[in-house]
């Protein structure tokens, strides 16, 4: 079974603290560098891809904007101050268009939030989230902890819909145990997990998202 994503604060920006906003053009130039007397700052992680590298680091002793998120590009630089829970915050991945931090909130719940890259626009966060494996702007998600009503969002142009899927029997925490989710034109294939051997699915159109 994959590893479910979840989120903090669902469907909303994240509150954090933006020390530049340019990436794709110019060279960061940091002119009042984010200072922490207070605080021992600790690398957490690092990611990289063809583009990028991206570096994850955490003020040890502070409760709240502990986390500083380096993006570096062989001509350009920012630097976020992020408000994410403290201890238990990592980078999961370097994507093409955005870095994801995963943060554990107990139990089978974690939190991911979307650091986008490429555009002047906050961060977003959801919960029990799952991104489609041949379109990473294609996430699922729920909210509030309605499992049976699941959210598809694409979140290039921020459009979403929302389907009913049956709840499943001793089932407590997942929204019927999502292992995959994948899109091909306009059709979304969910994949569950299930006692039987044979996997169940579901196919919906979303083409009205894509658009």
């Amino acid at each position: 079974m994959l590893l479910v994503f979840g989120c903090r604060n669902q469907n909303k920006p994240s509150n954090q603290v933006d020390k530049s906003l340019a990436i794709n053009d110019t060279i960061l130039n940091q002119s009042e560098p984010i200072l922490r007397i207070d605080s021992t700052l600790e690398l957490i992680n690092t990611c990289k891809n063809k583009t990028y590298e991206a570096k994850l680091e955490e003020f040890i002793y502070l409760d709240s904007n502990a986390y500083l998120l380096t993006i570096t590009s062989k001509d350009s630089g920012k630097i976020l101050s992020l408000d994410l829970p403290t201890g238990r915050t990592h980078i999961e991945k370097c994507g093409n268009n955005y870095i994801l931090l995963s943060s554990a909130c107990g139990g089978p719940c974690s939190g991911l939030d979307f650091i986008f890259l490429k555009e002047k626009r906050p961060s977003e966060s959801y919960m029990y989230c799952h991104i489609a494996k041949s379109n990473e702007n294609i996430i699922t998600h729920v909210e509030n902890e309605e499992f049976e009503n699941l959210k598809i969002r694409n979140l290039k142009n921020g459009k979403e819909i929302t389907v009913h899927i049956d709840t499943c029997e001793n089932v407590s925490s997942y929204p019927c145990d999502i292992t995959e989710i994948d899109i091909s034109g306009s059709m979304l294939k969910i994949e569950f997990d299930s006692s039987e051997r044979i996997p169940r699915q579901k196919q919906i159109n979303i083409i009205e998202i894509l658009k």
